[in-house]
C-alpha cells in the first residue's frame, strides 16, 4: 500500500503519520513544511496547486489523505492506482450544525452554533470542496467530518488555554451555565480510527464518516473533569452570551467550547463503524501539563477576564 498525505506537519496529519510509522506503512508527504519527525520519508514541498509539476506527479497511490483542502479551486487530480483506491477528504462537522440562529436573553441552553463571518466563509468552502471532491473521485471518495479535535501539538492550544484559565485563576466565566453539549475528540482517537480504515481499505467504507463521540458531556461538566484532575476548586460565572460576547469579547474569540451545540451528525458514525471507544481526557492532561503553554492573543483573554472578575 502506498498512500499520499496532503498536509501532515501538523496536528492531526503530524499524528497520524506517526500512527503509520508504526505500522510500517509506505507514505509520501507533501506540504508547504517539513515534517522534521520522519527525516528519511519521501517529502515533496510544495503548494498543493503545484503538486502537478512536482516528482510526484507521475507517481500512483493505493490512497491519498487530504488534511488541507480548503475550497473547491484547490483540488488537482492526484493519481489514485486503481479503481477501489479511496480518496480521504477530511472536513468539519459544522457542516452538521444549525448555525447563527437568533440570541435569547433567558438562561436556556444553547442549541445553535454562533459562526462569524469568517468561519461561516470556511463552512461553506468546505461544503463547495466536499462536492468538489466527491465530483472528482465519485465512489472513490471518503469525506470525514471532524468536530473540535484536541490535544498534544494543538497549533491552536485550545485545550492549553482551558487549562491555563483554571490552574490560573479561581472563577471561570461560563455562558448560558455550560449547558451546551460539546462534541470535541482527541487527536490521538482521529488517527487512531483513520488508521483501522487505511488497514483496511478492502472493506466498504461509508460516502459520509462521522466523528461524533459516543458520550454526550455539557461544557460545564467537561471542565469539572478537568479541574477535578488537577483538584482545583473553580467558581463558575454565570453570564448570558451577549453580555459576554460584549464584555469579555478577547475571552469569546479564544474560547473553543461556549458556541459548540449538538450536531444533526450526517454519515455514519467513525467510532461504531471501527468498535473504537474514546480515550478519556485525564489521560492525556499530565502531557498537556508539562507545557501548558498559551498564545498572546490567550494571554489577553486571560487578563481581559482577570479583569472583568476585579470590577465585579
Amino acid at each position: 500500500m502506498k498512500i499520499l498525505i496532503v498536509g501532515g506537519t501538523r496536528f492531526i496529519g503530524k499524528n497520524l503519520v506517526s500512527e503509520l510509522v508504526k505500522k510500517d506503512v509506505e507514505f509520501v508527504l507533501t506540504s508547504r513544511r517539513i515534517n522534521p519527525d520522519v527525516p528519511n520519508s519521501q517529502q515533496i514541498i510544495c503548494d498543493r496547486e503545484e503538486f502537478n509539476k512536482s516528482k510526484g506527479r507521475k507517481q500512483k497511490f493505493d490512497l491519498i489523505v487530504d488534511f488541507n483542502g480548503y475550497n473547491a479551486g484547490q483540488f488537482y487530480d492526484f493519481n489514485l492506482r486503481a479503481s477501489e483506491s479511496k480518496y480521504f477528504f477530511v472536513s468539519t462537522a459544522w457542516i452538521d450544525r444549525p448555525i447563527n440562529g437568533t440570541r435569547t436573553y433567558d438562561s436556556r441552553p444553547l442549541t445553535k452554533t454562533f459562526f462569524n463571518s469568517i468561519e461561516t466563509n470556511y463552512i461553506k468552502a468546505k461544503k463547495e470542496a466536499e462536492d468538489k471532491v466527491v465530483e472528482n473521485y465519485g465512489h472513490n471518495a471518503v469525506i470525514l467530518r471532524l468536530p473540535i479535535v484536541l490535544g498534544i501539538d494543538d497549533h491552536h492550544k485550545r485545550l492549553d488555554y482551558t487549562i491555563y484559565r483554571i490552574t490560573n485563576s479561581n472563577k471561570y466565566t461560563m455562558p448560558n451555565n455550560g449547558d451546551n453539549i460539546l462534541e470535541t475528540i482527541l487527536v490521538n482517537d482521529v488517527s487512531k480510527i483513520m488508521l483501522k480504515l487505511i488497514l483496511n481499505l478492502d472493506t466498504d467504507i461509508p460516502k459520509h464518516l462521522n466523528f461524533k463521540p459516543p458520550q454526550k458531556t455539557t461544557y460545564l461538566n467537561y471542565v469539572r473533569q478537568i479541574s477535578s484532575f488537577l483538584q482545583k476548586d473553580i467558581e463558575f460565572v454565570d453570564i448570558e452570551v451577549d453580555a459576554f460576547t460584549k464584555n469579555l469579547g478577547k475571552v469569546a474569540a479564544c474560547d473553543p467550547f461556549w458556541r459548540e451545540s449538538e450536531s444533526y451528525a450526517t454519515g455514519e458514525n467513525a467510532f461504531q463503524i471501527t468498535n473504537s471507544q474514546p480515550t478519556n481526557i485525564r489521560d492525556i492532561l499530565p502531557y498537556l501539563l508539562k507545557s501548558n503553554l498559551i498564545n498572546a492573543v490567550q494571554h489577553e483573554a486571560f487578563s481581559q477576564e482577570r479583569t472583568y472578575f476585579a470590577r465585579n
